[in-house]
């Protein structure tokens, strides 16, 4: 069975929630307000348009420094052509996937994480 986990990006903060880290906003006169609380297991969100936290799932994939591969994470991996190639993980049709719609990730081979999405945009960058 398949480990179902998260990490959770904090977009205004530009960082990762680490585990143990208690945060809790409220601005009760605009009605928003979230809890994360790792000690606890939940999440709690009361404004889903808030884009404050983004929730990134685990694919059930390591790279090849046994690293855990979640969605918007960045990886290193090499074509048909021997081409070293950079894409973005991410869900789509039920699957995880980089570079294509047609293939799931498992079907690459060895991927290495070089970074993520959103603190490493630069890396999706052509030169």
């Amino acid at each position: 069975m398949k480990e179902i986990k998260f990490r959770i990006f904090d977009n205004s903060e530009k960082k990762f929630l680490i585990k143990n880290e208690k945060v809790s906003r409220g601005i009760f006169k605009d009605k928003v307000s979230e809890i994360v609380d790792f000690e606890n297991n939940s999440v709690q969100i009361n404004n889903p348009e808030d884009e404050r936290y983004i929730f990134l799932q685990y694919t059930g994939m390591k790279d090849i420094n046994d690293k855990e591969i979640y969605e918007g994470d960045i990886v290193l991996w090499i074509d048909s052509y021997d081409n070293e190639r950079k894409d973005k993980v991410f869900f789509e049709n039920g699957a995880f996937r980089i570079n294509s719609p047609l293939f799931e990730i498992a079907d690459y081979g060895e991927l290495e994480i070089i970074g993520n999405f959103y603190q490493n945009p630069e890396l999706l960058e052509e030169k």
